[in-house]
């Protein structure tokens, strides 16, 4: 039609290349009462999956101690001290989800100095990211 071959034709027409941007979403309660209410939630059901037993079994270990890394990690370290004989099992649980509160502190002020992120909360998110993933 046009008696141009086609390389002409695309060579005319650079577009620009796509630069993708990558969709950054956080999900996190909106109430802070939601948030340690979750926690002590997911907490509780870990202690009642074994949780305990988990450190328990560990401690056995030979090639590991109270003061490596792995076992300073919130959770572990409150059982580890309540298997120690340290604290009873409501001070152990209560220290647990105290620290766990802790670090969601930290990671939500993270969170907030982060650029371009579209912040969901409750049982709105999973609908609003699967509508954004079928676009």
């Amino acid at each position: 039609l046009t008696g141009r071959p086609l390389s002409e034709l695309w060579a005319e027409r650079q577009l620009a290349p796509l630069t993708p941007r990558p969709l950054k979403f956080v999900v996190a309660p909106t109430e802070r009462r939601d948030l340690h209410a979750a926690i002590a939630a997911r907490f509780d059901d870990m202690l009642e999956r074994g949780f305990v037993n988990e450190v328990a079994m560990l401690r056995r270990r030979a090639s590991l101690a109270a003061d490596m890394p792995a076992m300073r990690t919130v959770g572990y370290r409150a059982i580890w001290r309540y298997l120690d004989g340290e604290y009873d099992f409501a001070a152990m649980r209560e220290r647990g989800v105290i620290d766990t509160r802790q670090l969601a502190k930290r990671q939500l002020t993270w969170l907030r100095r982060e650029r371009d992120c579209t912040w969901l909360a409750g049982e709105a998110a999973l609908a609003t990211l699967l509508g954004v993933m079928a676009r």
